[in-house]
């Protein structure tokens, strides 16, 4: 095989009080990438968004840096078609790292178990976060709901989402920020009690997905710590009372990610969709887009 064709899902990191440790993929929107064997290292950035074209600034350049000095290949000629919104906290940079890491082990047939993969993503996340981190390189290779409970050395869950689940994407246009940036406004020390709060609502969080029971799923969704420190710095707008209208209505609501971007999970028979999304226009006024989308239990797949 000299080329290979890929898809590879956006993702929502955190759902809450899993900051770090949880994600979940998103069936939309997401990314196409062809890698070919080349004479020459480079990328080609296509879609509705560019990305970095150098291979230093691209979340995949470390990636495949590190995976060519362990496995000796060749030049690589990477073409992304950029579709899921750099900066806006549903795993863009994420999506590159770890649709690289998961072609160049198709495409040379290495056969890594899935830490490997994962653990080769997470070098691109460098690029974006100034660490390497797992929360979205995970579920966008795997799919469904992943859990990191180990970092060294890394061990992963997958629990596939209810299939009932739906997710809506608040996606502001404005107001995009990096990773780093939105982890640097977040407090050192917290209190016992907001810490056993968000103990109580992440154990619920991973059984709700282990039972497919959506209802405990949306009550789950609660955070003391990051969401708070982060809508006071202006990072997640409105989001006191997106989580008040989303509540009165039936669904769940949690940061996606850094943010500016959040997430809206909900059992597909709740008739209120419709409403919620009236209610939502009215109050973020800001220009946005809404995504509606479905769980990706697949993840990161071949094409053709």
């Amino acid at each position: 095989m000299d080329k290979i064709k890929i898809k590879v899902p956006a993702t929502s990191a955190n759902l809450g009080s899993g900051f770090d440790i949880c994600g979940i993929a998103l069936e939309r929107p997401f990314d196409e990438m062809e890698v070919s064997v080349s004479g020459a290292d480079t990328i080609k950035s296509i879609g509705k968004y560019s990305v970095p074209e150098n291979m230093s600034e691209n979340t995949c350049g470390p990636v495949v840096s590190k995976m060519r000095q362990d496995f000796g290949f060749g030049p690589l000629d990477i073409m992304i078609n950029k579709q899921i919104r750099p900066g806006g906290g549903m795993g863009s940079s994420a999506a590159s790292a770890a649709g690289i890491a998961y072609a160049i082990d198709k495409l040379f047939d290495l056969k890594l178990d899935d830490e490997s993969i994962v653990k080769y993503a997470a070098l691109g996340e460098q690029i974006a976060a100034g660490t390497p981190h797992y929360d979205n390189v995970t579920p966008a290779i795997f799919g469904g709901f992943t859990i990191v409970f180990s970092r060294n050395p890394i061990k992963i869950k997958k629990i596939n989402a209810p299939k009932t689940l739906d997710a809506i994407i608040i996606a502001p246009e404005e107001g995009k920020i990096s990773t780093k940036a939105a982890r640097s406004v977040l407090p050192d020390m917290v209190s016992r009690i907001s810490s056993q709060d968000n103990l109580q609502c992440l154990s619920s969080l991973i059984c709700s997905m282990l039972d497919g029971n959506v209802e405990m799923l949306i009550k789950s969704m609660d955070d003391k710590i990051i969401e708070p420190a982060r809508a006071k710095a202006g990072i997640l707008k409105h989001f006191d009372e997106i989580k008040r209208i989303a509540s009165s209505l039936g669904y769940g609501v949690a940061a996606s990610g850094a943010g500016p971007a959040v997430l809206i999970l909900g059992d597909r028979s709740n008739n209120s969709k419709n409403d919620l999304i009236a209610q939502i226009d009215q109050v973020f006024k800001e220009k946005h887009e809404i995504i509606l989308s479905s769980i990706s239990n697949s993840g990161a797949t071949t094409l053709g």
